[in-house]
């Protein structure tokens, strides 16, 4: 400052920025059960942290970037932060910040005969032995071979549960000169002949075409006691197949043949 004299005088004051405080997350919804890491985004060097997870296990931290932080009941939760440094602290109020969602119960699975059936669900994924079994989505599968079979079920959520069943594929009929199931050139390449006959009359019968993990590809309905039928595999790669003959929901025959391209 300078007075009218030409007389001057000065003085000096400091500012420290507190800072301010920001949150970044893993995810802001998660199912029940499941964890969220958290991540400090404050400015100006914060020397301290203090974490309020509501509804979340632990309900407190003071890690600078908390991780697994769980959640085990739905509802919609808070989170805090209130971050320090030399200047004094800052505090971040995030409201409704997690939403939780129930995880559905745990399917039921009921067979009939080789179909399985999950209780009602949103989505449906079945599992052969671990592995998604291609386009069974919905809710029943019908089994092709022994073995452990699954059901993912979702909730519009998004939102995860399974269970899992042994079904022992049994019933294979006695295979006579007129129970028969032939199938030729094998291995194949574009094209198979399939030659069937069974020994009893039946009302609702078909063949079924099948990869090795019980995956259909055909399902032809046959509607006599023997025929022959060509079948294109054209577009089949090259690998392990198996024909069924199935009468009245019942396996009557069975047959592996090999395709090669």
């Amino acid at each position: 400052m300078t007075d009218s004299n030409g007389c001057t005088g000065s003085d000096t004051i400091e500012v420290f920025s507190i800072g301010s405080t920001g949150i970044a997350s893993t995810d802001s919804m998660v199912c029940e059960k499941f964890c969220i890491d958290f991540f400090d985004q404050s400015t100006n060097n914060p020397s301290s942290w203090h974490w309020i997870f509501e509804g979340g296990i632990p309900l407190f931290s003071f890690s600078q970037d908390p991780a697994n932080i769980c959640y085990d009941d739905p509802g919609i939760y808070d989170v805090s932060l209130i971050t320090s440094n030399v200047s004094g602290n800052d505090t971040l109020f995030l409201d409704n910040f997690i939403t939780v969602y129930p995880t559905p119960p745990f399917p039921i699975i009921t067979q009939d005969g080789y179909i399985l059936t999950s209780s009602p669900s949103n989505s449906y994924q079945w599992q052969f032995n671990s592995i998604d079994i291609f386009g069974a989505t919905n809710q029943s599968y019908e089994t092709q071979q022994t073995g452990y079979y699954t059901v993912i079920v979702s909730e519009k959520s998004g939102c995860k549960n399974s269970t899992t069943v042994y079904v022992q594929i049994t019933g294979i009929y006695e295979i006579n000169i007129n129970n028969y199931l032939l199938i030729y050139p094998n291995p194949a390449v574009n094209s198979i002949n399939i030659n069937y006959g069974v020994a009893l009359p039946f009302t609702k019968g078909s063949i079924i075409f099948c990869d090795v993990l019980g995956t259909t590809t055909f399902d032809i309905p046959i509607s006599k006691e023997s025929g022959e039928i060509t079948l294109n595999i054209e577009f089949v790669p090259s690998g392990c197949y198996y024909l069924k003959l199935i009468c009245e929901n019942r396996i009557i025959n069975i047959q592996k043949f090999f395709v090669l391209k």
